[in-house]
């Protein structure tokens, strides 16, 4: 038997308070993860797995930065979302491909709670006719150029995200980034003009802060989707468009949805996010509206694909091996657990008999 414990942001205090057997964190950068957290546990004779949330590395730097950039002796199970990314953990950190659980909701069973299309337009105030456009914003750093700066500045310090190419100056990447909010902004109304016949449904980033779309919203007759998930916005779209190295764009795949994505000075420098920009329709900030709105229509008159989207292979490669991850996750924990306090390695179908 086990107690889990479902800690908040101040999991360190958690930490010092239960001294739990294993914890399992999203990263081991900055003093809160590595020293409040991991190596206080490590020092209790404690385990800690690591299992990345949000955030996949867009960029060849960012993908070095998450794979080699943290204190490998602190970990004891990394739960990499794709073989592709493992392989370049190292070994003593003792790299398992697991898949992220997020995209288990794409694939049976999970996908039975996805909700129907025409409740989560009712819940929108749309009618079960309606055509939806769905926006996915993701600009989380662009807030930082209002409020909370100098904590911005003192954060990446600390986790060590300014030894990224593109990333030196953390005040500078903030500012570019609220440009490109304001660009990606100024699409909207120009789509309602230019397609008067759909509804725009929008989902901000759960770390983009409210007041950046609240009124804007409102002025300009978009709804709003708030509190809900990803794959309930993707299920009504005949459209979707998002930021280049937003997830969405790859999500949007599984419902075969026809995406079109604007970059920027942030986006899709290299790696797997200018590898995810060449599978859809891509467009930049600083290209004219003229030119958005053309490949926008694009997306619209194609309608959903048909076959083997593009992007499977992609999100194979760079976001999971294929459905289960959940189960995955659970095993590794559990077998990692046995061997350090037990001498049977069960797996979860024993447990739960």
């Amino acid at each position: 038997e086990a107690l889990v414990l479902i800690a908040s942001f101040d999991i360190w205090q958690s930490a010092l308070l239960f001294r739990p057997h294993i914890s399992v964190i999203s990263h081991l950068f900055g003093r809160r993860n590595a020293l409040l957290i991991s190596d206080h546990i490590k020092r209790n004779n404690g385990l800690v797995a690591v299992l990345p949330t949000e955030g996949r590395p867009s960029t060849e730097g960012q993908i070095t930065w998450a794979t080699q950039g943290f204190d490998a002796s602190l970990c004891d199970l990394y739960m990499a979302w794709s073989r592709t990314t493992a392989d370049l953990i190292p070994p003593e950190a003792n790299p398992l491909v697991a898949g992220c659980p997020r995209f288990d909701f794409y694939c049976p069973s999970y996908n039975s709670l996805i909700r129907p299309p025409e409740e989560t337009q009712e819940l929108l105030g749309l009618r079960a006719d309606d055509k939806v456009i769905t926006l996915a914003s993701s600009y989380p750093q662009a807030k930082f150029t209002q409020i909370n700066s100098d904590f911005n500045v003192k954060d990446w310090k600390d986790l060590r995200m300014t030894a990224t190419k593109g990333q030196e100056d953390p005040a500078l990447y903030a500012r570019k980034e609220w440009a490109a909010f304001i660009q990606f902004q100024a699409l909207i109304p120009a789509i309602k003009r230019e397609f008067p016949e759909y509804k725009l449904v929008l989902k901000p980033h759960p770390s983009e802060s409210m007041w950046m779309w609240e009124t804007f919203c409102y002025d300009h007759d978009v709804i709003l989707m708030q509190g809900d998930y990803i794959w309930n916005l993707l299920s009504i779209s005949s459209c979707h468009i998002s930021r280049t190295d937003c997830l969405t764009a790859a999500e949007a795949g599984y419902f075969k949805l026809n995406t079109f994505v604007l970059s920027d000075e942030n986006t899709d420098e290299d790696g797997p996010g200018k590898e995810l920009s060449q599978l859809v329709f891509r467009s930049s900030v600083s290209d004219s509206l003229s030119a958005q709105l053309h490949l926008v229509n694009e997306c619209l008159s194609l309608g959903r694909t048909t076959g083997i989207d593009t992007r499977e292979c992609y999100n194979k490669k760079w976001l999971t091996p294929g459905p289960d991850a959940a189960k995955r996750i659970a095993e590794q924990i559990t077998n990692m657990s046995f061997k350090k306090f037990s001498v049977d390695d069960p797996t979860l179908d024993d447990l739960v008999k």
